[in-house]
């Protein structure tokens, strides 16, 4: 299940890893960590850090996303062409 949950969200079709889907996997870990330890040491600070870190994950999403739908689009404007 984890492999399948792993394939479907970090990689591409052709097995290979995607740079975009691993940048907000690791956006978001690099975000949790980040502001566990700034609320830890400077507690009120805390807010435009985390807010810094999910704005870049939701970006990569977002292209992630959108790079899917267009593959998903090729693929089936090729389909209808045969």
């Amino acid at each position: 299940m984890i492999d399948k949950l792993i394939n479907d969200t970090l990689k591409e079709k052709d097995g290979k890893w995607s740079r975009k889907s691993l940048t907000m996997f690791v956006s978001m870990i690099v975000s949790i960590a980040t502001t566990a330890v700034i609320i830890v040491k400077y507690e009120s600070t805390a807010i435009p850090a985390l807010y810094g870190w999910l704005a870049m994950a939701t970006g990569q999403s977002i292209l992630a996303l959108n790079d899917k739908k267009h593959e998903r689009n090729i693929k089936n404007s090729n389909n209808e062409i045969h």
